[in-house]
This record gives C-alpha cells, sequence and structure tokens, in this order.
C-alpha cells in the first residue's frame, strides 16, 4: 500500500533465527517476482537485502519489535520494488551492493568522499579503543581527540565492531583490487 493505495502484492517468507531480536529477519519473496540480482536488492539465493547491516542502527535499530519491521524496512523494501516497477526512481535512497553500497553510506555519514578517508575511519571504527592522539581519519593533520573523536564515539554506539571491520575488510580489497 501507498498513498492509500495497492500497489502491488508479494508472497514473502520470514525467517526468525534463534538469537532473534539480535539478528535480522531473514526475509524471502517467494513468488519470483523480483529477479534475484543485486540491482533489485535481491542475493541469489531469494534473501532481500532490505539495508546494509551498518545502517541496522538507522532502518531497524536493536529493540525494535517485529510490528515496526514489517511497518518499517520490510514494508519500505516491498514498496521500492513495486515503485521501480512502474519506472518510478528508487524512493529511500538505496545503496548499491559490497564495497559501492559501503562507501555510498560512509561518504553520507561522514560527509566525504574520499575513499581513503572513509577506509581509515572504518579502520578505527574496527578497533577496540580510540585514542585521542592517533592522526584523524579525516586528513585534517590534526589529532583525532581535537577533531572527529566525538564523531567515531557516536558512530561506536551505532556500529558494531563486527560490522565496522567487515566493512572495512569489503571496502579495502576492492580499493586493492582496483589498484
Amino acid at each position: 500500500m501507498h498513498e492509500g493505495k495497492v500497489l502491488d502484492r508479494y508472497s514473502v517468507e520470514i525467517k526468525l533465527l534463534p538469537d532473534y531480536p539480535e539478528s535480522i529477519p531473514i526475509v524471502r519473496e517467494i513468488g519470483d517476482r523480483i529477479p534475484r540480482v543485486a540491482d533489485y536488492h535481491m542475493n541469489s539465493c531469494g534473501d532481500a537485502c532490505l539495508f546494509l547491516p551498518d545502517e541496522r542502527w538507522e532502518a531497524y535499530p536493536p529493540g525494535t519489535n517485529f510490528i515496526d519491521f514489517l511497518k518499517g524496512p520490510l514494508h519500505n523494501f516491498f514498496l521500492s520494488q513495486a515503485l521501480v516497477q512502474t519506472g518510478q526512481p528508487w524512493p529511500f535512497g538505496q545503496h548499491g551492493h559490497g564495497a559501492n553500497g559501503i562507501r555510498d553510506y560512509y561518504s553520507k555519514l561522514l560527509a566525504t568522499e574520499d575513499p581513503i578517508a572513509i577506509l581509515k575511519y572504518l579502520g578505527y571504527l574496527s578497533k577496540p579503543r580510540l585514542k585521542g592522539h592517533w592522526d584523524c581519519p579525516c586528513g585534517s593533520g590534526k589529532r583525532l581527540r581535537n577533531c572527529h573523536l566525538k564523531v567515531l564515539n557516536d558512530l561506536r554506539i551505532k556500529i558494531p565492531l563486527q560490522i565496522a571491520h567487515n566493512s572495512w575488510d569489503k571496502l579495502s580489497k576492492s580499493m586493492l583490487q582496483q589498484l
């Protein structure tokens, strides 16, 4: 439903993992209506890619109930699919997959287009502790404590170390392949 109008219907399977609600429900479109390709945010196995793991804190914060999951990320995913099928653009600023999506997400979050700076920020987010005497990843030449320490500390509350590390790993491998 969008603006009081039924746009489309989908057959969906939702699987809750044993560690739910810490984990994100696995969503599969089982009616073969959506192509199983990255451009449609579908994995080849049929799992829907509702959002980047890094943006969970925005899209589906820990502690959010299942009804809010249905009304939020799940609804937005299928609404997007329906709108794109009618020739409209992706309505919620969807990110690409893999390193491109990670780079795009963090460039907006950190207000920088510099892939090296983004990689450095992710490296710091991956560390168990931040140290104020480190160089700031923004490239200002300042120490972290005098520049972006608060930004990084705020993000560390929202983005788990392992998620940041996985994103750092994907982005660094992608950048190495481009060399």
